[in-house]
């Protein structure tokens, strides 16, 4: 048992530089996809390179949340996750998101109904106001599901444990992002409080 522990540890460190030069590249990526949005938005109020310097800071720090809040899980189920691989490795997989990103900015610009199914139906034309259901999903496709299955590898690495509970604590923390997300755009509508009668 002992041997086991003592070689996991310099395994982790060896693979921590591979782990932060893929993160780094993927980094990259997301400043690019950010930039070429803000650029052809054409009605923002900041230059598309603060727009994408914005939005590359709040995606790092989503990502810092989610190996913050997955390394305390992994922690309380007696298992114990180096949160700076944990954070390269989920760094790297949200470049699945980038590209979904991209795709329904339009670049690449590719035909239907290759957007919608890789990027979920926020990358279909414009069609009126969506439901707050609508929109919390909207971003689901064969993207996000790759994300899903590559966030739940890095979580199992990391952790050294099996597939089936590193999908679980995945799946968890995607649906509570989602119902959070949905909950607050309830609440920014005024519907939050809202007593339904039925009739």
């Amino acid at each position: 048992m002992r041997r086991t522990t003592a070689s996991a540890g310099p395994a982790t460190v060896a693979h921590a530089p591979g782990h932060w030069l893929f993160a780094a590249l993927t980094t990259c990526f997301w400043f690019e996809v950010l930039w070429r949005a803000a650029r052809d938005a054409g009605e923002l109020s900041m230059s598309p390179a603060l727009a994408a310097a914005v939005g590359l800071a709040t995606q790092l720090a989503f990502t810092a949340f989610e190996a913050s809040l997955g390394a305390t899980v992994w922690a309380s189920f007696g298992e114990r996750v180096s949160w700076a691989r944990l954070m390269a490795a989920l760094l790297t997989v949200s470049s699945t998101e980038a590209a979904a990103v991209a795709i329904t900015s339009g670049h690449p610009a590719l035909p239907a109904p290759w957007p919608v199914l890789l990027a979920g139906p926020r990358a279909a034309p414009h069609v009126g106001p969506a439901s707050a259901g609508t929109q919390v999903f909207a971003a689901f496709g064969a993207l996000t599901l790759a994300r899903l299955v590559l966030a739940t590898h890095a979580h199992a690495a990391a952790a050294r444990t099996s597939w089936r509970r590193a999908a679980l604590v995945v799946i968890t923390f995607y649906l509570a992002s989602r119902c959070a997300m949905w909950w607050s755009l309830d609440l920014m509508r005024g519907h939050s409080f809202e007593i339904v009668e039925g009739g």
